[in-house]
């Protein structure tokens, strides 16, 4: 591996003598950099440009030719200010080598992806003649950090002493993003610590845990989704739950806590398929599970109270309307489990939950051709008490489509939430950036989640970041507006700029996106006022909304 390459040569053993620098070239954040990859491939540069807020993640996608064999370490120096007063450190600006990997998982194997991941540790890169290697950078700019021009350098430094500089650049605009009004962003069921940790566990487990969660909050998520804390149920004892609600708050995951503790009542999936599960629905006893559904419930609201937690949302099944072939199953967790549980939390004055995907589609709904819409039905007993709908990104269709459910939940007073896996588990760049970021900010979605933390920095992480920064752009833009900042015919043009944004998102009848490659396309043209490009160009959007924020606040 190239790591261990330079492992090697810091370690005295030396490499082939580089007999030129390397070409520094890039694609975009959104493209892949390969190892066969030319500089034609992408567009050769002399100098690194980012703009950003104070707070903010910014990266840019480094690829690095060899025009000969060598190892080069890593330099990054202090970015200054332009007037000399101020400077970003160059701590805050992270270096690491992308690989070509599986992840190690969190939860196990169903959690591992295959992607391309950051190695922030690699502090050096090994080139090989008419190779391409890849370097991620980061640069986190100081909540602190004054509005201006940052300049520094990152510096490859070869064996034989040789140096080769390119030029970074970073502007911080006059203005903070802030959390996006009335939405929330979580990963479902990345629980801290789990059902089986005691208080030696916890406390062996609480580096990685704090890890783990601290990365949740720089990629953008607000709260977290903690599964099976605290089963099996035993009458006060929720150390579990407790230990993931104070380490959340502690990094500043402060919104509602989604806790998945249908395990505690027995109405997990079950059957033969799901037979290894905890707290499966072949258990179910209604008067006993719904007795302590109800102790549970004012349990954890007054330890909330207490220990002054953020909002405790009871999630008390996950995708009801699984097992569709087993009649049995199906019509105890949609027909009596699902409505049962989740009024019992509605009507003890807290917030219910649930994850809802086959209910809401037509192809569950037409597997019983002598049933048609059964699973319609039997969702339409439980409208009245899901107080937090987690929607299947493209569930809703048909009879019940997307702005059916919405138009549902706003006259309930309900949240409508989606999930979307592909949007993290996979590798289709667009789809996590537009998911997380124009998407939501189109359909008036109040909650973007996905299952669930894919065990790594991977680049479809990264790029979740970058689409929930999009939408803390626009909202920006719409509170500036809403405060009637800036001139009249700079207000004029960032209502024309976000008119335009939003008409570029083509949903299909039932309210989703079909192919985000053309949709990207055709978003990032119509920022630009420009004819629909081949090329999404995300960094001429983020460089166009940045234009738009400076407006409004001169």
């Amino acid at each position: 591996m190239l790591m261990a390459t330079i492992l090697a040569w810091t370690a005295g053993a030396g490499l082939a003598r580089a007999d030129g620098g390397p070409i520094f070239f890039t694609k975009g954040i959104m493209v892949n950099v390969k190892p066969e990859d030319k500089p034609a491939s992408g567009r050769v540069i002399k100098k690194m440009e980012l703009i950003a807020c104070p707070g903010e993640f910014e990266p840019f996608s480094l690829a690095i030719h060899g025009t000969a064999d060598g190892g080069w370490m890593f330099e990054v120096s202090d970015l200054k200010a332009t007037d000399a007063r101020a400077s970003i450190p160059a701590s805050a600006v992270e270096t690491a080598l992308v690989w070509w990997q599986k992840t190690e998982g969190h939860l196990g194997k169903g959690a591992r992806v295959t992607d391309f991941v950051l190695d922030p540790a690699g502090r050096g890169v090994a080139v090989t003649k008419g190779k391409t290697s890849w370097v991620w950078l980061t640069v986190h700019v100081p909540g602190e950090a004054k509005p201006g021009l940052y300049q520094g350098t990152f510096t490859l430094k070869g064996e034989k002493g040789q140096r080769v500089s390119l030029p970074l650049e970073v502007e911080v605009l006059p203005v903070k993003l802030g959390r996006v009004p009335g939405v929330q962003f979580c990963l479902l069921y990345p629980a801290a610590f789990g059902q089986y940790h005691n208080a030696a566990t916890r406390a062996k487990r609480r580096p990685a845990a704090r890890k783990l969660y601290l990365q949740l909050k720089n990629h953008g998520m607000t709260c977290i989704a903690p599964k099976g804390s605290d089963w099996p149920y035993k009458p006060g004892h929720f150390e579990g739950l407790a230990a993931c609600v104070e380490l959340a708050k502690e990094v500043g995951l402060t919104g509602p806590v989604i806790w998945y503790m249908s395990a505690m009542v027995n109405a997990v999936k079950g059957g033969e398929h799901f037979k290894h599960y905890d707290g499966k629905c072949d258990n179910w006893n209604e008067q006993r599970d719904l007795a302590n559904l109800k102790e549970i419930v004012q349990a954890v609201q007054k330890l909330a109270r207490e220990k002054n937690w953020p909002e405790i949302v009871f999630a008390t099944i996950d995708e009801p309307g699984t097992q569709t072939e087993n009649l049995r199953i199906r019509r105890l967790r949609l027909g009596t489990i699902t409505p049962k549980t989740l009024k019992v939390v509605h009507e003890l004055g807290a917030r219910a939950c649930a994850t809802i995907s086959e209910p809401v589609d037509n192809k569950h709904n037409r597997w019983r051709v002598r049933e048609p819409d059964e699973l319609r039905k039997l969702w339409d007993l439980s409208r009245p008490y899901c107080d937090i709908r987690i929607y299947a990104y493209g569930s809703p269709q048909g009879k019940t489509n997307l702005r059916a459910e919405k138009a549902d939940c706003e006259k309930r007073g309900h949240e409508m939430w989606f999930y979307h896996n592909p949007a993290i588990m996979r590798r289709d760049r667009y789809c996590a950036r537009l998911y997380f970021g124009l998407w939501g900010w189109k359909v008036g979605a109040q909650g973007l989640s996905a299952w669930t933390y894919p065990g790594g920095r991977t680049v479809q992480f990264e790029l979740v970041r970058e689409g929930i920064d999009d939408l803390k752009y626009l909202a920006t833009i719409e509170r500036l507006l809403k405060e009637k900042r800036g001139s009249e015919q700079a207000r004029k043009a960032a209502e024309a700029f976000l008119a335009r944004l939003k008409a570029a998102i083509k949903l299909n009848a039932d309210g989703y996106i079909e192919d985000w490659a053309k949709t990207a396309a055709a978003v990032t043209a119509a920022a630009g006022q420009s004819a629909q490009a081949k090329n999404p160009d995300f960094a001429a959007l983020k460089r166009r909304m940045a234009d738009v924020v400076k407006s409004l606040l001169k």
